[in-house]
């Protein structure tokens, strides 16, 4: 029997959702059509990308209250209310200029800008959920977005698939779980001593971290974010279910990784020195896990494709094993890379970050003009984030041998 303790903890919700996603993604590439397949999986990027909107609330929140800094710092229900409104506020207006400019210009994006402005109210609420170590709030977009994915697929096997489905089942879930949230965390409004001066004062105290953060998101997502726009329908979809793969794979080594953030900040707290053996064991077992979730990756890859995918997905084995390389040695130099930020040395990685992104859009922009499919954007995704990786650990390391103004002398 699992215990309950188990049933109710982060990592299993975590672990619970990235399966039925991974599970939802494989249904959807084996019964629905290429043309709501791609539909479905470009829209769910998009709400999750856009959460670059944020434009730093969300670190300046957590700033705010930890550091005791601002407006928020002696927050009360009708202060957090208010800030949680303006904050909302503030996304859904980003979403709607996104579905102004697809109705106009960019129609890719229509179905994915409306599924964002459905979810934007959980995404509003949810760094005061985290902040009362409620973590596996946050997981709620990919739990609404698979919800919307297996709602459509139900309807294709009945044969009356509809899209509309989808963003009805994101919609009625995402207003549910708000409310609750809401219920739960505010009983009463109380006094409000929150306006938009002290909401530009959170904005500011985010900023610093939100630059990393975005310019880590638009990097990570810069192959995904374009290829809809000049892609066609068995293009987008053999991609982005190769990516859901590549990526559903290395969950454990994000878990690692989650985990990593804390101890590497202990291990620095209070400390002229850390000792680089903890970083190297750090970094050998986050890539001994990934070794071994990427050849599990690629064995499952082309058995999905031989045995259980339709022909549209022929060459899904080869884009993940491309792919899949890539992004292994991506997360596992960021088992890492965090203790770089706790030196505030996190400049050279950010700079860098921003430089992937460039170099993603120009892969894109080449693989457009040349007519070249995705197993040539996948190649060239996987030598950015390969390279990427290979500085940030390379710089970490330098850092630890100059921590404290001075080379790293080991004890003999």
């Amino acid at each position: 029997m699992i215990p309950s303790r188990l049933l109710l903890s982060y990592p299993f919700h975590r672990a619970a959702v990235a399966g039925l996603s991974f599970g939802a993604a494989i249904l959807g590439a084996r019964f629905l059509p290429a043309e709501h397949f791609s539909t479905v999986m470009s829209a769910a990027f998009l709400v999750k990308f856009l959460q670059i909107l944020n434009f730093g609330a969300t670190p300046g929140y957590f700033v705010s209250r930890y550091a005791k800094e601002g407006s928020l710092a002696q927050a009360e229900a009708g202060t957090e209310r208010r800030f949680l409104t303006l904050f909302g506020l503030q996304l859904i207006a980003g979403g709607l200029v996104l579905v102004v400019i697809s109705l106009l210009w960019l129609p890719q994006y229509l179905v994915g800008a409306i599924a964002f402005l459905l979810v934007a109210p959980c995404f509003a609420v949810e760094p005061y959920v985290r902040y009362r170590r409620n973590f596996s709030f946050s997981l709620t977009p990919d739990l609404l977005l698979t919800a919307g994915l297996f709602g459509v697929i139900a309807l294709q096997v009945l044969g009356r698939a509809n899209l509309a489905v989808y963003l009805l089942v994101i919609g009625l879930l995402s207003a549910f779980l708000w409310a609750v949230a809401m219920r739960r965390h505010f009983p009463s409004r109380g006094p409000a001593r929150f306006g938009a001066e002290e909401y530009r004062q959170v904005l500011a105290l985010g900023w610093p971290l939100y630059l990393g953060s975005a310019l880590f998101l638009m990097a990570s997502s810069m192959d995904r974010l374009l290829l809809p726009l000049y892609g066609d329908e068995t293009q987008v979809s053999l991609y982005f279910l190769a990516h859901q793969l590549s990526v559903g794979s290395m969950i454990f080594v994000t878990a690692i990784n989650f985990v990593n953030t804390v101890n590497l900040g202990e291990a620095r707290q209070d400390r002229a020195e850390v000792d680089p053996t903890v970083v190297r064991a750090k970094l050998k077992s986050a890539a001994l896990v990934a070794l071994g979730s990427y050849l599990a990756l690629i064995i499952g890859a082309f058995v999905l494709e031989m045995a259980f995918l339709p022909e549209t997905f022929h060459g899904l084995g080869w884009i993940v094993m491309v792919l899949g390389a890539g992004l292994a040695t991506f997360f596992t130099s960021n088992a890492i890379t965090p203790l770089v930020a706790y030196f505030r040395r996190q400049m050279p990685l950010t700079l860098s970050m921003g430089l992937v992104a460039f170099a993603l859009a120009v892969n894109n922009l080449w693989v457009y003009l040349s007519g070249q499919g995705v197993f040539v954007l996948a190649i060239g995704t996987a030598i950015a984030l390969s390279t990427y990786a290979t500085f940030a650990i390379a710089f970490t390391f330098s850092v630890l041998h100059h921590q404290g103004g001075r080379p790293h002398v080991h004890a003999n």
